[in-house]
């Protein structure tokens, strides 16, 4: 990209200067010839153009001694300093050097393994994880996502990467498929059938690992061809379940880490919370924060993946999931305005007291 734009930089360039030693002379045949009543030819013209942009200064005989002729000097002189003296080296010079030092300068671009690689699909959380992982065990991998700005952040942490679409059959043969172990689809529910297909289609054998957020896209891309379909709230389910076969008042506030970034978090409701007694789809968590709810105790019965229309009365007990900066913005939530303002009106009468 940078080249074309180089390229095109010169061409104006050229195109600019030819406009300048072409029009330069004709007009100066025409003032010399009209105005001061001295025609002049051609190559006398040229040669005044040439003398008169380079400051050389043009012989006695030919310089234009009207006050018509001594503006339309000044006038070239400039366009030729323009051109010659601030249009090339600022955007033809410059731009090259940078560009040459900012090669120099910058990490080399990890060469992309060749073959018995796992190629993840979509620098997602889910696909950061993943990539931790393969690091962690020396699996060599391929990223491909389609955010051109990632190139430089994915230089420096010496990540081979390819930008382009993952469901496109020529991105993926770019990133070898054929010669690869595995495919990890970690992109949105609406891509991931799309790429399984494509990969399949290129690789018949091709194991395939694709996440999905909702399950009920799982059978959409086992018939796309994924070979093991992974969802964040199965994989929390499993926990949950170990939870729930434990006492009910065991762990109420606690955590569950799931891959460093993803924990598992429990909020009571308590009287004065500002979610009781309002439905999952009043409270709008998912929308709020980008946590999910995977589960709900009530009644000492741990409901897992409650519906939109579940209540959340004053004793039950959400089950989430999320970053722990998602997580955090759910206490926020819960507090009502009332339980605002006194937690306000206390601070300030603690931070008048100490004055």
């Amino acid at each position: 990209m940078q080249d074309n734009i180089l390229k095109r930089r010169v061409a104006v360039l050229i195109v600019a200067i030819i406009a300048l030693l072409v029009l330069s002379p004709i007009g100066y045949m025409i003032i010399r010839g009209t105005v001061e009543d001295k025609p002049a030819s051609f190559i006398e013209a040229f040669f005044w153009t040439v003398a008169t942009i380079t400051t050389m200064g043009a012989p006695s005989e030919l310089v234009l001694a009207s006050e018509v002729g001594r503006v339309y000097t000044v006038i070239v002189v400039f366009s030729g300093i323009a051109i010659f003296f601030i249009g090339f080296p600022f955007f033809i010079i410059g731009p090259w050097l940078e560009e040459q030092v900012k090669k120099a300068t910058s990490p080399e671009r990890i060469p992309l393994p060749e073959k018995d690689h796992v190629i993840v699909c979509g620098y997602t959380e889910m696909g950061e994880e993943v990539i931790d992982d393969l690091e962690l065990h020396n699996v060599p991998y391929i990223l491909i996502d389609q955010d051109k700005s990632l190139g430089d952040k994915l230089v420096r942490s010496k990540t081979p990467f390819i930008i382009g679409d993952a469901r496109d059959a020529d991105v993926l043969k770019r990133a070898n498929i054929e010669s690869s172990f595995c495919v990890v689809t970690a992109e949105n529910d609406s891509k991931n059938p799309i790429i399984c297909l494509t990969a399949k289609s290129i690789k018949p054998d091709l194991r395939i690992i694709a996440s999905v957020d909702d399950e009920e896209h799982e059978e959409v891309l086992i018939r796309a061809g994924a070979t093991k379909v992974v969802s964040p709230r199965a994989s929390s389910g499993v926990l949950l379940a170990n939870m729930a076969l434990s006492r009910f008042d065991v762990d109420i506030k606690g955590k569950i880490a799931l891959l460093e970034k993803m924990h598992i978090w429990q909020y009571p409701i308590s009287h004065d919370s500002a979610l009781k007694d309002k439905t999952l789809n009043e409270a709008g968590i998912r929308k709020k924060t980008g946590a999910t709810v995977i589960g709900l105790w009530k009644n000492k019965t741990l409901i897992i993946n409650p519906s939109a229309n579940e209540i959340l009365p004053e004793g039950s007990i959400l089950v989430t999931i999320g970053t722990p900066e998602q997580l955090s913005k759910i206490g926020e939530i819960m507090v009502t305005e009332e339980s605002k303002a006194k937690k306000k009106k206390k601070e300030g009468k603690k931070s008048g007291g100490s004055e």
